[in-house]
């Protein structure tokens, strides 16, 4: 399997192998893959029939579900004869695409979320509210004195 990386996905691509031997060794090879946006490149299969890429279904499946995207690119079968949950597109720029489109609505459905005001961070240091309020407490109070 040939491996490129660019910015923020994979393209993953093998040249003189079968489409079922690709997937085999795309499954053996998907723990070192499974946290990365992918790109299967296809357009060197001749002959790549809608069966063959709908055999890619259930590890398209897999990786949005681990929040990743997962496009394949092949010339020779239509998006509209495979299911809607592969993501086919017919040339490398339209992948390079749909990961940008695929990136941009996961931010906008998943902002980063803001520490609540009376938490700590990793360090287990108080954030800077907190302290205010921390020191904003004793104020005014008198410590309890013994006779």
């Amino acid at each position: 399997m040939i491996f490129t990386k660019e910015e923020s996905l994979i393209i993953v691509s093998q040249e003189e192998i079968s489409i079922e031997r690709f997937l085999e060794n795309l499954q053996k090879e998907y723990a070192k893959l499974k946290n990365d946006n992918l790109v299967l490149d296809l357009l060197s299969f001749s002959k790549l029939t809608p069966y063959n890429v709908i055999s890619f279904l259930e590890v398209a499946k897999m990786h949005k579900k681990n929040g990743q995207s997962f496009v394949l690119v092949s010339d020779k079968v239509s998006y509209d004869d495979v299911p809607e949950e592969i993501n086919l597109v017919p040339t490398l720029q339209e992948a390079r695409d749909v990961q940008v489109r695929f990136h941009e609505l996961a931010l906008r459905i998943i902002p980063p979320i803001p520490p609540p005001p009376d938490s700590t961070n990793a360090l287990g240091r108080v954030h800077a509210t907190n302290k205010m309020a921390a020191s904003s407490q004793g104020k005014g109070k008198k410590c309890p004195t013994r006779t």
